[in-house]
């Protein structure tokens, strides 16, 4: 059978936290989920940018419930106002998706110096998981998805350079997403050594006519851009476990953000 957003059950009294849910994947992502119920936190950059997505949805659901927060992946400082706000308005987190992402940062660089693109792809979501980590705990069968790529397969990173501009420079698109596997499968063996029920896993949205990657993506054939979701093995060097565990411990330095 091919599982399609019908098939999702409802999300009633449910929180979710999408970041940059004001476009493309997150807009999507939260239109879908606010549709079964679910409590959603639009994490955006732009606040009135996601009001008016958050207005939009609800014309279509009028009993959404959707909440719209500041969030700058590229200002560590704005991450930790972010975290403390959502932590005194809420007192669960069902899923926290790590959607936002930059294609191309160029050369630019977040606020304490890192290449924008594996600023605000790795190292602010690292910090986000991180201070959000207890209400994950506290509440019962929740979930931390990081939207990847399959970009990842092209990535390498040393750990010593990762977050330089101009490490960026040179595949850095593929470097960050790379960066977001071997996250997300080092979260997940912390979860499990902590005997807990929270996951972290994956999700590729494969071929997607996303904001972030409109002028690219139409080179693609169409029929690269259809399809159902399933389930797939990693194709890494990210299950080189020296790998993982040093860009956890590196990005843990870098962004002053210890989990448990």
């Amino acid at each position: 059978m091919k599982w399609t957003t019908s098939d999702i059950l409802s999300q009633t009294g449910k929180v979710v936290v999408i970041t940059g849910a004001s476009a493309g994947i997150g807009r999507a992502t939260t239109k879908i989920l606010a549709s079964k119920g679910a409590d959603i936190v639009l994490a955006v950059r732009n606040v009135t940018k996601g009001e008016r997505v958050a207005d939009a949805i609800r014309a279509q659901h009028p009993n959404a419930k959707l909440h719209v927060l500041a969030l700058d992946l590229s200002s560590l400082n704005l991450v930790s106002a972010f975290s403390a706000e959502f932590q005194a308005k809420f007192d669960r987190l069902d899923v926290l998706i790590n959607n936002a992402g930059i294609y191309d940062g160029g050369d630019k660089k977040t606020t304490e110096g890192f290449a924008l693109q594996m600023g605000v792809n790795h190292l602010g979501h690292f910090a986000l998981t991180g201070q959000l980590l207890e209400q994950l705990l506290d509440t019962q069968n929740s979930r931390v998805v990081t939207v990847g790529s399959g970009a990842y397969r092209s990535g390498k990173l040393d750990l010593n350079t990762f977050h330089s501009v101009a490490a960026a420079s040179k595949g850095g698109y593929g470097n960050s997403k790379l960066a977001n596997m071997l996250f997300t499968l080092e979260l997940q063996r912390k979860l499990l050594d902590m005997n807990t029920n929270t996951i972290s896993v994956a999700a590729g949205p494969g071929a997607t006519k996303s904001d972030g990657a409109k002028d690219g993506i139409q080179k693609i054939s169409n029929r690269y851009l259809r399809g159902n979701p399933v389930g797939q093995r990693l194709r890494l060097s990210a299950e080189n476990e020296e790998l993982m565990r040093g860009l956890w411990q590196k990005s843990a330095e870098l962004t002053s953000v210890t989990y448990r």
